[in-house]
């Protein structure tokens, strides 16, 4: 499976009517993971622009960690066009419209595809917070150390606005 990564907020999020293959997009979930269940009002789903209507899978946010005799090497998905925004910049702006005038949002990421498993909120590690400067590539946000894909529900926190 995929990586999937959900936005949770209490108000709606403007998005854009247009996005560029390639680039990190978003849009209305038709999941809600158990985590967003309880405390938020809208789940958005984060992915790749592909060449269809709805979006692909979140791996160009998916970072691997190779440790070797002179350290990490951290490295991501490169699926995304060179010319197009870094997804973790366009991440944190999402973010950053979520969590303005001291409003909170909610970061969930599983490889359940988009679609309920029949998963619990127990199934995910929560209460992680997440400064908004910190989405960011070398944060390792979505980074398992076994090599799959974690199960995390981060509270986002705006320490700007």
């Amino acid at each position: 499976m995929c990586l999937s990564v959900y936005l949770g907020t209490n108000t709606p999020l403007d998005i854009p009517s247009k996005i560029a293959p390639g680039s990190l997009g978003i849009e209305v979930s038709a999941f809600t993971p158990p985590p967003l269940r309880r405390n938020h009002k809208f789940t958005y789903y984060v992915g790749r622009k592909g060449k269809g209507e709805k979006l692909e899978c979140s791996c160009m946010l998916r970072e691997r960690v190779d440790w070797t005799e002179n350290g990490p090497i951290i490295s991501v998905d490169d699926l995304y066009p060179a010319d197009a925004p870094c997804p973790f910049e366009t991440l944190r702006s999402y973010c950053a419209s979520a969590t303005a005038g001291g409003k909170y949002a909610t970061i969930v990421c599983d490889d359940a595809g988009g679609v309920d498993i029949g998963s619990t909120e127990a199934d995910y590690c929560t209460g992680e917070l997440v400064r908004l400067e910190h989405i960011a590539r070398g944060h390792l946000l979505f980074a398992d150390a076994s090599g799959g894909f974690p199960w995390r529900a981060m509270h986002v926190v705006n320490t700007v606005s």
